[in-house]
This record gives C-alpha cells, sequence and structure tokens, in this order.
C-alpha cells in the first residue's frame, strides 16, 4: 500500500528514502533503457529485503563494537581522540565519518572478529564446471565459512585477538582474507548503508559517552549461530557514563564559552537551537508559540501508541484529526481546583498508608530507602487516580501494576536501552527497530491492559461513582459533545492521555519528594521551621487541599527544591512547525528549541 502509493505521488514526495531511491532510478532506467517499468513487488520485495539485511545485523555489529569498545579502553580512548580532533564541534556527516582512518580500522576489525552474517554466502551453480579439477555439477550449492576464513591463523597474526591496527595505514591484506560483506558481482548492495550507519552511530556514542564493562556484564561474551547470524547468547550489558555533554554543568560551561543561543547537531540534519536567552524563550513559548505548537520527539518510542496522542508528545494534528488543543481543552478540566478536591481522599487515604509503612518499618530499623517508598506510593496515586486499578505496591512489591510500571521506566533509559539509544542518535533505525523493544513491548503490554478498562468504563460511565481521571475525561468528553456539537474523542486518546499521565507524574514526583526528603535532613533548621507551621496550621485536624495550600512556608519548600533539583530538565524542546525570525536567527522549519532547566 505504501509503495502504491507513493509511486502514483513520486513526484509530489520529498523525503529522501529507499523507496524513493528506488522509483526514481526506475524512472531513470525507463527513459535510459527503454524499458517498461519494474514490477511494484519486486520494489517492495526488495524494501522487505532491506529491512531483514539491516535490522538484526547493523544492531548486533553494534552491540559487539561496543563490547570490544568497554573492554579495549586504549582503543576506545584513541578513537574518542580521533573523532574530536576531526569533528572539533562540527555535527557528524557521511563524508567527516568516512575520512578518519582510526574509526574505519574499528569498523573493518569488529566485522573481522565478530561478523553478524557467517552463512548467507552459498552460491548455486547454475551450470556445469570444473574448480580446481573438481567437477562442480549445475544445482550444487557451495559454502565460504567467513569466521573460518576470518579466524584462519594463515591468513591473520592472532586471529582471535581485536587489533584495528591490523587495518591501519601501511597495513595491507588479502580482499579474500575480510568477507562480512560477501565478494564479486553480487556482493551485498547495502554495503556503503550498512558502513554509514554503523560509523555514525558509534561516531555520535563515544563523542558523548564512555562505554565500560560492569559486574552485569558477560566476559567473554558469549556468542552462538542462529539460523544465518553470529550474535551474542544473551543481552550485552554495559556501564554507559554519561560524560560533560550530558551533565548539568555542560549547559553552563557552554553558555559561558559560546553565548546565551547556541546551535548543534544531534546526529546528522538534526539540527538543534538551545538558548537561556530570556527573549528568545518569551518568543518561541507565548509570543511565537502559533509557530512552535509541537513537541520535540525525543525518540521514536514515544512517537507511536499510546505515548503520541498524548499532551506529551501530540502535535497540532494527530491521528484521529485533532491535535494538543482540543485534547487540552478536555484534560484540564480535570485539573482544576475543584476536581484535584474531589481526587484528594484517594491520595489521603495511599498517604496516610504510607506513613503508616514508615512508622512500623522505622521502628524495626530508623534507615531506610525512602526513595522506594515513594517510588510505591506515587504509583498506587497514579493507579488508583489514572488507570482505575486499586495498586497496593505500598504493601505489595509484587503487585503487577506496580512491576509493569517499574520495569517500564527502568528500561526507558540509554544505559539499558540500545533502541531508545539508537532512536536518540540516529531516529531513521530508530523507527526500525521500535517493534522489537523491550520498551515498546511493555508500553503496548501496560496500554492494551488499559485501554480494556476505558472501554469498560465507558460503557459503564454513569454507573461508576468513583472520581478519577478516567472518568473526568470521559464526562469532560460527554459535556463537550453536547456543547459542541462534536463526535466523541477516539478511545485510544483517552487511553494515551492516561497513559501519558503516568509517564509524567509516576518518577518525577516520588523523585521530587525523595530530594525533598534528603535536602530537609541536611537543613535542619529548614526541616524544624517547616514542621512548626504544619503544627500551628493543622492543628489536630487532617491536612486537606485546602489547608496544604495556604501554608506559605511549604510552598517555598515545594519551590525551591524543584529550583535546585528538578526532575525533568530536557522535556523542554519545541519543534518550529513554521519558519521564522527569532533575535535575528533565521529558524527553519523543523528545527528544536530547547531551554535547559538546569
Amino acid at each position: 500500500e505504501v509503495v502504491t502509493y507513493r509511486k502514483e505521488h513520486i513526484d509530489d514526495y520529498k523525503r529522501i528514502d529507499l523507496i524513493q531511491l528506488l522509483l526514481k532510478e526506475d524512472e531513470e532506467r525507463q527513459k535510459r533503457e527503454n524499458k517498461p517499468p519494474i514490477h511494484l513487488d519486486t520494489i517492495v520485495s526488495n524494501c522487505f529485503g532491506f529491512m531483514l539485511a539491516g535490522y538484526e545485523t547493523t544492531s548486533t555489529a553494534l552491540a559487539y563494537a561496543s563490547w570490544l569498545l568497554a573492554k579495549h579502553q586504549d582503543v576506545q580512548e584513541k578513537l574518542y581522540n580521533e573523532i574530536k580532533s576531526t569533528l572539533e564541534d562540527e555535527p557528524a556527516d557521511y563524508d567527516n565519518a568516512m575520512r578518519m582512518p582510526y574509526l574505519d580500522a574499528v569498523f573493518k576489525e569488529t566485522l573481522r572478529l565478530k561478523p553478524p552474517v557467517v552463512f548467507f554466502t552459498g552460491r548455486t551453480c547454475v551450470e556445469d564446471t570444473v574448480i580446481n579439477g573438481i567437477k562442480v555439477p549445475k544445482g550444487i550449492n557451495i559454502n565460504i565459512p567467513v569466521i573460518a576464513i576470518h579466524w584462519d591463523e594463515d591468513n591473520w597474526e592472532n586471529p582471535l585477538d581485536f587489533d584495528p591496527e591490523r587495518f591501519t595505514e601501511g597495513k595491507t591484506y588479502d580482499p579474500l582474507n575480510w568477507i562480512p560483506f560477501g565478494i564479486g558481482p553480487r556482493h551485498c548492495a547495502g554495503i556503503r548503508f550498512a558502513e554509514m550507519e554503523f560509523k555514525l552511530t558509534l561516531v555520535e556514542v563515544i563523542r558523548r559517552f564512555k562505554i565500560e564493562l560492569c559486574p552485569e556484564s558477560q566476559d567473554p561474551l558469549l556468542s552462538t549461530i542462529n539460523a544465518i547470524l553470529y550474535r551474542p547468547i544473551d543481552k550485552v550489558v554495559l556501564k554507559v557514563s554519561h560524560g560533560l555533554a550530558a551533565s548539568p554543568q555542560f549547559n553552563i560551561e557552554m553558555h559561558k564559552k559560546y553565548g546565551d543561543t547556541v546551535a548543534f547537531y544531534l546526529g546528522a540534519d538534526n539540527l538543534r537551537i538551545i538558548t537561556i536567552n530570556k527573549d528568545f524563550v518569551k518568543e518561541v513559548f507565548i509570543k511565537q508559540f502559533s509557530k512552535f505548537t509541537d513537541r520535540e520527539v525525543v525518540t521514536p518510542l514515544t512517537d507511536c501508541f499510546p505515548a503520541y496522542e498524548s499532551l506529551l508528545q501530540i502535535g497540532r494534528t494527530g491521528p484521529h484529526n485533532y491535535g494538543w488543543k482540543e485534547i487540552r481543552s478536555i484534560v484540564s478540566p480535570a485539573f482544576t481546583t475543584g476536581k484535584m478536591k474531589l481526587m484528594h481522599p484517594v491520595l489521603h487515604e495511599r498517604t496516610m498508608t504510607f506513613v503508616d509503612i514508615l512508622k512500623k518499618k522505622t521502628e524495626k530499623n530508623p534507615v531506610i530507602d525512602l526513595y522506594e517508598e515513594f517510588q510505591a506510593l506515587t504509583l498506587d496515586v497514579i493507579g488508583r487516580t489514572a488507570f482505575g486499578v486499586d495498586a497496593d505496591s505500598l504493601n505489595d512489591r509484587e503487585d503487577t501494576f506496580y512491576v509493569q510500571c517499574r520495569k517500564l521506566v527502568s528500561e526507558f533509559s540509554l544505559r539499558k536501552s540500545f533502541a531508545l539509544l539508537i532512536g536518540f542518535i540516529f531516529k531513521p533505525l530508530g523507527y526500525l527497530i521500535r517493534p522489537f523493544s523491550t520498551v515498546y513491548k511493555l508500553q503496548q503490554s501496560i496500554a492494551n491492559d488499559l485501554r480494556k478498562v476505558v472501554t469498560y468504563r465507558k460503557e459503564h460511565i454513569d454507573d461508576y461513582k468513583r472520581i478519577d481521571l478516567i472518568q473526568l475525561l470521559l464526562k469532560e468528553d460527554e459535556e463537550r459533545q453536547k456543547r459542541e456539537n462534536k463526535p466523541p474523542i477516539h478511545l485510544d486518546t483517552i487511553v494515551s492521555n492516561c497513559f501519558g499521565f503516568m509517564l509524567a507524574g509516576y518518577e518525577t514526583t516520588s523523585t521530587a519528594l525523595a530530594y525533598a526528603s534528603w535536602l530537609l535532613a541536611k537543613h535542619q533548621d529548614v526541616q524544624e521551621k517547616l514542621y512548626n507551621e504544619i503544627k500551628s496550621t493543622l492543628k489536630d485536624e487532617p491536612a486537606d487541599y485546602d489547608n496544604a495550600m495556604r501554608m506559605p512556608y511549604l510552598d517555598a519548600v515545594f519551590k525551591e527544591t524543584l529550583r535546585l533539583k528538578p526532575p525533568v530538565v530536557f522535556f523542554t524542546g519545541r519543534t518550529c512547525v513554521e519558519e521564522t525570525v527569532i533575535n535575528g536567527i533565521r529558524i527553519p522549519k523543523g528545527v528544536v528549541v530547547l531551554v535547559p532547566v538546569t
């Protein structure tokens, strides 16, 4: 369907991808050779073959390269220095990546020692022949074992050692001894794409992160042959240390050096502007907001159901012909003061349960992991107010909702999710491997369970008396339909925004509470002053929405905690949807503008 549509609209489509290139090349071939067009199925077959040939192979090669660089720190350091001296502050692109000789040596040595494809080298004899005195009848298959050639001591010195130096300047080798892409007229047609993808990805990773082995890493790394692939038996677990570029201090130092508004590339053709200029910020977020309505798509893992229809990700228009404005008109009323008061009993019950558990645990031992307890508390609150489930993580760490959400948040990390890391740096590949990632599968599992809940609640909306986010959104949509004479909002939109509420409210609130607790523990004078305000305000009354909101020092502690230790620091990006000029700087459509919180 995609190829058919693209063929019918070939001149309207500006995106450069394999489909477009194949269709355009076929057009040129028809003119050049006066031949009929190639069959549609041939285009489809080759795009499908490209996925088969390029997905697992490249990701496996990158995983092997990462493990080898983690084990051989001297090689990693030499590669980092070459990348740094070649690029300086420039973005990586095809040309500069291809002119780095040591990067090329790492690429070749990785594929020599750990070639992902080991058995797809067979050739079928189509005509009787004789080779080296051996008669080869028609129909006979001849296979060339890649690993046997790559690991042969007659071909390579110390063949089981990882030594990129064997491919450096001045060294020669027989091309028949290095065949990860095959050889001859029918060698891999996508060799240049694979090389570009490998090199650009590795450049962007190594220039930003240090990769090391950790206690969970396999050493040696065990591999197996699976069908035609040579791949790791298990996960490739490594320690990925965020360098200076990932730290809050980096933003401060960068702006000191280059000024308050800086442009940089994250990967090829991915221009970003990062600014601390208040006038610039005001233009983007307020004065010219209509040109910056869309949030940044940080990763392909959130640019899909269930996250992409939530207010965290949706742009001017979504998959159901409405965008952030329509959704916000339904979601915002659910968070008014009156609605917060209605949901207060759920929060109060969970908070008092939290306090009781804290009392019991600290009677045995006053030293406690408070962060874990806060995580259980906030997840219970979200489960009961947004997912319609009676989550009880405080009492049961095996609670299904707790386990699923904790696993999702845990996996949603550059250190743990290879798909997230690749998608962050090289988005086209991120979209390709997304369906196979653990994060994606966990999102779908949670969303499917939530969809069942929302479907049931929508069918029994008048029978349900519980006040939670699902009920508020469904009721507000009913009112909107009557008020604006519009069709009901799609079920998946409700699911997406409940899911987004979990992403936005679980780890952030528990992290803020953990920071506040640590800061109050360190600053006893502040804790005492806060205690006195609470005691004098409440006396013997229970805390509720109204009295909690009228404590000025509590509000000051809340604001100062989030000023000093803001849990969310990089989700401030806005994508330019229409070219504009701000402070004399031209901002093309598609450029992301970031405002660093720290």
